[in-house]
């Protein structure tokens, strides 16, 4: 079952473009080396653009632990540390197994 975590970030504007160049290297340095990272997304706030959220996906929670101990994660904080805050986790959890009610089921 995957392991699902939303964080949120806070970025000073002028930060911005820095941040997410450094998102998008934690993002594909996680992917290519971190077997437990399957899912890695960078999305920006609709309204307010010094928002950005990281939605990633992992095999397990002890596959999110260890990218938390990984380079690529570290790199990222060390990175970012001058001008971000630490980020706000906003879910931390196994996605449910659901399946999909038949078309008759929802029109009754």
């Amino acid at each position: 079952m995957a392991y699902h975590v939303l964080v949120k970030f806070n970025v000073l504007k002028k930060y911005r473009n820095s941040f997410i160049a450094e998102a998008q290297k934690d993002a594909y340095s996680s992917l290519k080396n971190e077997p437990g990272t399957l899912q890695f997304e960078i999305i920006e706030d609709e309204n307010e653009l010094s928002i950005i959220y990281f939605h990633e996906v992992y095999l397990s929670k002890s596959s999110f632990e260890e990218h938390c101990r990984g380079e690529a994660f570290n790199i990222f904080f060390d990175a970012i540390s001058e001008y971000c805050a630490a980020p706000e986790f906003l879910c931390k959890g196994n996605r449910l197994r659901w399946v999909k009610p038949e078309a008759e089921m929802i029109t009754q």
